[in-house]
């Protein structure tokens, strides 16, 4: 079985999100505004002007650098977070040094990016000392007016508008993903305990079929058989005798099947726990093999479980565009193995959620490997032996 799930229009990532597109195109309008000041005016560029630039390319560059990130988890959160404030100090060097009025406008930009990963104090601890810098500089340069003081509350009100979008939007984002992932996790969590239920009540039935209709045909067959002994020219009694062995090899074969069909089909809660989530993110890429049935319900719920990790380590940290759960018979047991395409796992330790699976694994007797895979991005591989 090989499924493609449908990737949704808004799920991109990376420089096509639209805070990075917004953003990009904000510098690249204050870039020309501030070569077309200068060009206009006759300014010379001299080194106050090289330094403004310069400040003013740097926070294009940590913005972009930002963005790449290539660490995961904590380690990403903290890094992405250096990097935002390193902006502050070059947007206040190309406020000084450009000289156009209209460079105050990369606050903003630094404000939107910081309520996306931090919290209103922080915020307010970070823009608070660089507003009262600016509001040096415009000084420096105008003069104590109150049009100065006019332009900071201007200036003010902007980044906390940005601000607050930016965070309302995180934050909408974040419950977005938790609701999918619960989503996924009932909907799948739903499927096994059907087809553990349906398991269950095959065994049943082929218990029953057994124990009781087969147990009743054999004595009916015996007196059938004692009976045509007495009356061998009976030709009625020889056909029931027929009839109920014919009978009892169909009831043998129909519990011969019900016994052969024992299992769970894990296919079909993989596939429950990844369609919910086809539209938050990468393209989500199923190869699972039709002829894998799962014994009990116990391990089919812990390769689930193993499934569900991989693709919310793939989801929350890989940054991937493609993610492929594939499920195989291998050396007498199955294979599950969940990779991406993103920025692989780097020096990031195991969390619990890892953790918790090696201990499940380690009862049934299986393993998880954890690493870099051979494309670059992360590879998770469950293997359990066979019962």
């Amino acid at each position: 079985m090989r499924e493609r799930l449908p990737i949704h229009p808004t799920a991109f990532r990376g420089a096509l999100s639209p805070l990075n597109v917004a953003a990009y195109l904000t510098w690249s309008v204050l870039a020309w505004s501030a070569v077309h000041a200068f060009v206009r005016d006759g300014r010379a560029f001299d080194a106050q002007v090289l330094l403004g630039a310069a400040g003013s390319l740097a926070v294009l560059a940590l913005f972009v650098w930002r963005d790449r990130c290539s660490a995961t988890g904590a380690a990403r959160g903290v890094r992405q977070q250096r990097l935002i404030v390193a902006q502050i100090p070059c947007a206040l060097l190309a406020c000084w040094g450009l000289r156009d009025g209209l460079q105050p406008i990369l606050l903003v930009l630094v404000a939107a990016q910081l309520a996306a990963v931090q919290g209103p104090r922080a915020i307010v601890a970070w823009l608070l000392p660089a507003n009262l810098v600016l509001a040096v500089i415009l000084a420096t340069r105008y003069g104590w007016r109150a049009d100065v003081a006019i332009s900071m509350a201007s200036m003010a009100g902007f980044q906390a508008f940005a601000a607050l979008c930016a965070g309302y939007a995180a934050a909408a984002e974040r419950a977005r993903d938790a609701a999918l992932q619960a989503q996924a996790q009932l909907q799948a969590a739903q499927v096994l305990l059907a087809e553990g239920a349906r398991g269950d009540e095959r065994l049943r039935l082929s218990r029953e079929l057994h124990d009781v209709a087969g147990h009743k045909l054999t004595a009916l067959k015996l007196h059938l058989a004692l009976a045509v002994r007495h009356h061998a020219d009976d030709a009625t009694l020889r056909l029931c005798r027929q009839l109920a062995d014919e009978l009892l090899q169909e009831v043998r074969a129909v519990v011969g099947t019900l016994r052969r069909d024992e299992g769970i089909d894990l296919r079909s809660a993989i596939a429950a726990l990844a369609l919910p989530l086809a539209g938050a993110g990468p393209r989500i890429e199923l190869r699972l093999d039709e002829q894998v049935h799962v014994a009990d319900l116990q391990r089919a719920q812990t390769l689930l479980r193993c499934a569900q990790e991989g693709l919310t380590n793939a989801l929350r940290h890989s940054g991937a565009r493609r993610v492929r759960i594939s499920l195989r018979a291998a050396a007498g047991g199955l294979e599950l193995c969940v990779e991406d395409d993103g920025r692989g796992p780097g020096d990031a330790a195991p969390g619990h959620g890892l953790t918790g699976m090696r201990e499940r694994l380690a009862a049934l007797g299986g393993r998880l490997d954890f690493g870099p895979a051979v494309s670059g991005g992360t590879l998770l591989r469950v293997q359990v032996p066979p019962p």
